[in-house]
């Protein structure tokens, strides 16, 4: 007879195998669990680290961008940022275009952004269309005709007897422009300085100027416009900041009523009416004086004029902002320049 061994059963030692492979499951499951949760973890600190960067980026390109207005240049560097740094480099494309780049970088993280842009130059260029128009660089004359004027008595006076500037009709428009640059030395409160007088012999007959002030504590230069007895100012703008400005300001009478129209630059700044205490300009107006009234008249300019011009028309904003922007020079060289942004790209 063939015997059957009995196999005895150990109850405890099954328990413990179950228990050992459920720990390893756990461990397993644990540890996956942490490397998803390590990987989400640098997921989510690697993208906000991207964001950063690229803020970082973005504040290099607004660096740039106040450097070139404050010193008309860009120069390749690299400026700390908080816990990062941008890098910045400006490369000539033609010889009007430009390519800035800035590369923001935290930790290994890093991103870029392009700007092509080309510079608009708004120094002072004649205008067209104005029945008298003078660049005071090329206008040919006696005394000092290099059109800066220094407080003083510059004998920029151009006689055109025979010429009339404004010819006398009934209502008389007319429209006085000039760019101008103030001397940042001046600091005369109580100070008058004329851009451009128009007259009859000696008689101030129109005028375009700058009439001084203060403003909570700073002195600020006002842009007036006379017409004969009648003054207009245009208490709100100030050209008091050592920058190239068009100034305009056109005028128009119906019976005693002058109404005046101020600009600076393109901005209207001033739309006024007064009645007119005297009698209305009569004749033809045939000198212009540049810097002062009339020869040694006084009040005369410091700082810059250039292209002055004169209409017998009033001119709208519309003209003003055309005659502003009028053909740019986009040839990139320093000077009062704006710049125009042509594109902006990640690289």
């Amino acid at each position: 007879m063939k015997m059957h061994q009995k196999i005895k059963a150990y109850p405890g030692v099954a328990l413990t195998a179950v228990a050992l492979v459920v720990v390893i499951l756990f461990g397993i499951m644990g540890t996956f669990l942490l490397y998803i949760s390590s990987s989400g973890g640098l997921s989510a600190a690697g993208f906000l680290n991207g964001h950063k960067a690229y803020y970082i980026a973005d504040a290099g390109i607004e660096y740039a961008l106040n450097e070139l207005a404050v010193t008309d240049t860009i120069v390749n560097e690299t400026v700390s940022f908080g816990d990062g740094q941008f890098t910045i480099t400006n490369t000539a494309l033609t010889d009007t275009t430009f390519r800035l780049r800035s590369v923001g970088s935290i930790g290994k993280y890093t991103r870029n952004i392009q700007m092509d842009y080309y510079y608009v130059n708004i120094e002072p260029v004649p205008f067209e269309g104005a029945n008298l128009a003078m660049d005071l660089t090329d206008w040919e004359g006696s005394g000092d005709i290099s059109g800066e004027f220094d407080g003083t008595e510059v004998p920029v006076v151009a006689d055109t007897a025979g010429e009339s500037i404004i010819e006398a009709g009934n209502d008389d428009p007319f429209t006085i422009s000039a760019w101008i640059r103030l001397n940042p030395l001046w600091d005369d409160p109580d100070n008058v300085m004329v851009i451009a007088s128009l007259y009859q012999d000696e008689d101030k007959t129109y005028a375009l100027f700058l009439e001084g002030g203060t403003v909570s504590g700073d002195v600020v230069a006002k842009v007036a416009l006379r017409y004969r007895d009648v003054v207009f100012v245009a208490d709100n703008s100030d050209v008091n900041d050592g920058e190239w400005h068009l100034v305009t300001g056109t005028a128009v009478r119906n019976g005693n009523t002058i109404s005046c129209r101020i600009f600076v630059d393109d901005t209207e700044y001033a739309d006024l009416t007064q009645r007119a205490p005297g009698n209305p300009v009569t004749g033809d107006v045939v000198y212009v004086s540049i810097g002062s009234w009339s020869p040694g008249g006084g009040d005369y300019f410091s700082g810059s004029i250039s292209s002055v011009g004169v209409y017998q028309e009033t001119l709208t904003e519309e003209d003003v902002s055309e005659i502003y922007y009028a053909n740019p020079d986009v040839s990139g060289s320093a000077g009062s320049l704006i710049t125009q942004i042509l594109t902006v790209s990640e690289f």
